[in-house]
């Protein structure tokens, strides 16, 4: 604070220059910088107060989400403890100047303000914001340097060098409540910190890269704008104002030994977040998985069971792939007859254009299989 206060005061003094005597600059600094000690010293005291209203610390619950608060506090105290200590300081060196309460004489106090008028420069509210998101910041960048990410972050050529805040909604980073670091894409998809590192060392680089995911995030999400909204209006607009309002969330694992070979994604059906796996190879088609995941936490979409879905004899009559196929139709080694109940399970566009009871589809009245993946 004594390093700004001081370019400031420079700022100030090549303005008013003229009109300060020369002997006396050192003395006019130290008291320049204890009247900004007082006045921060009672916004500081002001916010502690307000904080201690809390709900957090009322029921001293400093679990979860309510571990800011009492971080906040903390670092509250602390700095009021400084301030204090400072002005103590100059408290022994500029005594004459004082009244009996600490505070500068009303004379000394008007002369400064016609001289160094900082609040004119710098207006007070202005001063409170750029503390408030330098505090912010710096909690972000400790809880990189505790993951040995503050080098790594910043190489990442899509993500932007900044946190999110009440203007910056995308294309930023976001540290939540309980120390998870999220990326938040263009889309508003937010992808955690692991899925922008390869972390298992047998996956290349080039084939698992932080710039193939999120732009492949930011594809998959535009499918389900355009592609599956033609399909599934209704539907499309209930998975993309979730991912709008950053609810849904991406995760991904290293391989194990217990994922199926094909497997390049798995999802909770309804839940709020899905995982990529971390494949060298097969799973080169990350925006089709990761649209695939997504339709998984919409309940209504994911018609069958998580037993029958990963039951290659039941692809033909689940909804998911039936999606996922048709807004991604590239070339596979088994191309997928679908079934009618597939596609009814996928289309509610009434237009014909999109209607399910074309000769394409397997007629279920002559196909058993249809019975075994109810």
């Amino acid at each position: 604070m004594a390093i700004i206060i001081f370019i400031s005061l420079l700022i100030s003094l090549d303005l008013c220059a003229q009109s300060i005597p020369p002997l006396a600059e050192n003395e006019i600094l130290i008291l320049q910088e204890y009247r900004e000690l007082k006045k921060d010293l009672t916004l500081k005291q002001d916010q502690i107060q307000n904080l201690e209203s809390n709900e957090c610390l009322i029921k001293n619950d400093h679990y979860n989400e309510c571990s800011k608060p009492f971080l906040l506090m903390e670092e509250l105290l602390e700095k009021t403890y400084n301030i204090q200590e400072q002005i103590l300081d100059y408290q022994t060196q500029i005594y004459p100047y004082l009244d009996s309460s600490g505070n500068l004489l009303e004379t000394i106090e008007m002369s400064l303000e016609e001289r160094f008028p900082l609040s004119i420069i710098c207006p007070q509210e202005t001063l409170i914001d750029l503390i408030e998101k330098a505090d912010s910041m710096l909690i972000f960048v400790q809880r990189l340097r505790k993951l040995g990410l503050q080098e790594d972050i910043p190489r990442i050529p899509n993500a932007k060098k900044r946190d999110c805040d009440e203007k910056i909604k995308n294309d930023c980073w976001e540290l939540d409540p309980y120390g998870n670091v999220f990326y938040i894409t263009k889309e508003n998809l937010k992808i955690h910190y692991n899925c922008l590192f390869p972390g298992n060392k047998k996956v290349s680089r080039d084939i698992y890269n932080p710039e193939s995911i999120i732009s492949s995030s930011n594809a998959a999400v535009k499918q389900l704008n355009t592609c599956f909204a033609k399909l599934n209006p209704s539907r499309s607009k209930e998975i993309t104002d979730r991912i709008q309002k950053q609810e849904y969330m991406m995760f991904c694992k290293d391989e194990v030994e217990d994922f199926k070979s094909s497997r390049c994604g798995f999802a909770k059906k309804g839940g709020s977040f899905f995982n990529l796996v971390k494949r060298e190879v097969g799973c080169e088609n990350l925006d089709e998985t990761i649209f695939h995941e997504i339709l998984h936490l919409n309940s209504h979409i994911d018609n069958l069971e998580t037993e029958k879905h990963n039951d290659s004899l039941c692809s033909k009559h689940d909804a998911v792939y039936f999606c996922s196929t048709t807004c991604f139709p590239r070339s596979r080694e088994n191309k997928i007859k679908f079934s009618q109940k597939a596609c009814r399970s996928c289309v509610k566009n009434p237009s014909e254009a999109y209607r399910c009871d074309d000769k394409n589809f397997d007629n279920t009245a002559f196909d058993q299989s249809y019975f075994n993946c109810e």
